[in-house]
């Protein structure tokens, strides 16, 4: 319902977080107000359409051209480590830079957050919008 919604409200509209992977920014119930546009930053909350098919959202932690930082097992972003298993390592491995047109996802509930180290970088054409804020509170 939350995609159908999106795509014929032009510009602004709300939706209401399904899971608990952004905690502690974000809950499950909240409701965020979206704009749509493709002007993605870093520190951008983003709905996008994930590779379910699923409406998430998720902060983004890198853009195109990127230095990807890796210590160990982990990944490194704005002064925070999300744990990689051994096949997600091998694929950032391989990547010195986020590459074009892609961003780096990553939610802030690491351990209950499908996000960029499942399923890869996410394109800038799947990405639907940023949260502009929730309940009447904007996010700085």
């Amino acid at each position: 319902m939350g995609f159908l919604l999106l795509l014929f409200i032009p510009l602004f509209s709300f939706l209401q977080v399904a899971d608990n992977s952004m905690e502690p920014l974000l809950f499950e119930g909240d409701v965020i107000s979206v704009v749509r546009t493709n002007r993605i930053k870093k520190g951008d909350l983003v709905i996008f359409s994930d590779p379910r098919g699923q409406l998430a959202v998720k902060s983004c932690y890198l853009c195109e051209g990127e230095l990807i930082e890796m210590k160990g097992n982990y990944l490194l972003a704005e002064g925070k480590t999300w744990f990689l298993q051994p096949d997600q390592k091998e694929y950032f491995m391989n990547y010195p830079t986020v590459p074009e047109g892609q961003f780096l996802l990553l939610g802030e509930n690491s351990f209950h957050s499908l996000d960029s180290r499942e399923w890869g970088f996410i394109a800038k054409d799947v990405i639907l919008g940023k949260v502009l804020g929730k309940k009447g509170n904007f996010i700085e």
